[in-house]
């Protein structure tokens, strides 16, 4: 394991902090340059799921200390008929069960 991590420290990807190993600064340069492809995959997503709830969708990243948004798209104010309503609400039933059961 430490010859693994030995390239990965000299890169900056990871860091020693007495017993553990964490993500090194180098992570943050990686991501900078995946960004924007991930916001792109994203956006038709989070696009398609805002039209479905009727709500804002977010693509958020845990931190330590909280989250961090890495795309968004805002709710499109149209009118929503009860039929879809009704739809909305056993699509979240479901997610809430399966939320529960992992």
């Amino acid at each position: 394991m430490y010859r693994l991590l030995v390239p990965l420290a000299e890169r900056g990807l990871v860091r020693r902090d007495g017993t553990k190993v964490r993500l090194g600064v180098g992570v943050l340069r990686l991501s900078a340059q995946v960004l924007p492809q991930v916001r792109e995959a994203a956006r038709p997503v989070l696009r398609e799921l805002a039209d479905q709830v009727g709500a804002t969708a977010h693509l958020t990243v845990a931190l330590d200390d909280g989250i961090e948004s890495v795309a968004g798209e805002q709710l499109r104010m149209k009118l929503i008929s009860p039929l879809r309503l009704r739809g909305m609400s056993a699509m979240l039933a479901r997610i809430k069960r399966r939320l529960r059961e992992s």
